[in-house]
């Protein structure tokens, strides 16, 4: 029985994924993982709480702010509510358009607090971040990892740590520096 061109060219054609999956399962297989917990280590960081207490101050400001805000509102509020029945209407509606006021400019000031406190915070930890990034890939690199994975919201389900070590330890000791 002859084997034709055709049929060499077929079976070819079939074995040659076949050798391809064997060798990036193989190529996979030599890599070298890694997981760790990324909210544990970025809450570790000595930068990540200085950020947190930078926000935290700069919410007390504003909320003390909108404290003395509301507390000079409510003064005037007050003021007028004794007196509105003894006013002409024109003083009356200038007071009440005065008051009317006070409370946009205080809700404007509590969204903008709102915007910026975000916005400060994005900022703030985006630093850390990447810090925490440089780190990471310095250690994968010492260590020889090709991929590090992130254990949290159960990304990972399952690792195995005979070959996918849990370095959430070692990176918090390398960030508390």
């Amino acid at each position: 029985m002859m084997i034709s061109r055709l049929h060499i060219k077929e079976v070819g054609r079939r074995l040659l994924p076949l050798f391809f999956l064997f060798l990036v399962s193989s190529q996979l297989s030599a890599q070298q993982y890694a997981c760790f917990s990324y909210q544990k280590v970025l809450t570790s960081m000595p930068d990540y709480h200085a950020a947190m207490d930078k926000v935290k101050d700069m919410r007390s400001q504003y909320e003390a702010e909108t404290k003395r805000m509301e507390s000079d509102f409510n003064s005037k509020y007050e003021d007028f509510l004794e007196v509105q029945s003894t006013l002409d209407t024109t003083i009356r509606s200038k007071r009440q358009l005065e008051l009317q006021e006070l409370i946009a400019k205080g809700d404007d000031f509590r969204n903008k607090a709102s915007r910026l406190l975000a916005d400060k915070e994005k900022e703030l930890i985006a630093h850390v971040r990447e810090r925490l990034q440089q780190i990471i890939a310095q250690l994968s690199h010492d260590n020889g990892y090709a991929f590090v994975l992130n254990t949290d919201d159960n990304a990972v389900p399952f690792a195995d740590a005979t070959l996918c070590p849990d370095i959430t330890s070692l990176l918090i000791d390398k960030v508390a520096f």
